[in-house]
């Protein structure tokens, strides 16, 4: 399993034991706080849990309210793969 899939699980489950999101309708393609709803205080709790569990620090100018589920696995894969950050 690569990274980003790693990461794409981990966002699904949060999404559905926090907030009840069915794993059905959590695809790359869609805004976490357009297309899903999370509000502001849903994604950077989010965004919090997968910098926890990967240990990764992203930055703040890449966390715009159209990041897509895709994009934001992306950010962290791409964080992850990062010696000595």
């Amino acid at each position: 399993m690569t990274t980003y899939e790693r990461v794409f699980q981990k966002l699904q489950q949060f999404l559905f034991r926090t907030f009840t999101l069915p794993y059905s309708t959590i695809a790359a393609y869609q805004q976490l706080q357009g297309t899903l709803g999370l509000s502001e205080w849903e994604f950077t709790e989010a965004v919090v849990v997968l910098e926890t569990h990967f240990g990764v620090v992203l930055p703040d100018e890449a966390l715009t309210p159209r990041l897509t589920v895709g994009e934001l696995c992306t950010l962290v894969s791409q964080q992850a793969g990062v010696p000595n950050r």
